[in-house]
């Protein structure tokens, strides 16, 4: 994506494309039982506008099958 131009157009026909993938693996059912979870933040540079940080969190957790 970097280095080349996408219409909005283009823009709204990719988000389209994802948006039912995206819904359902939000939606998805989770095991009751995790084993180990291992949560973290990191802080990325967002262009918006400005320049700024904002936090991506990262939540893994792993349950008795692996």
């Amino acid at each position: 994506m970097y280095g080349c131009y996408y219409s909005p157009q283009t823009n709204s026909n990719m988000t389209k494309d994802v948006v039912e993938a995206v819904d359902a693996f939000h939606n998805r059912p989770l095991p009751s039982q995790f084993e180990v979870v291992y949560f973290d933040v990191c802080f990325i540079t967002v262009k918006r506008g400005t320049a700024q940080k904002e936090e991506l969190h990262v939540l893994i957790g792993i349950t008795p099958s692996g």
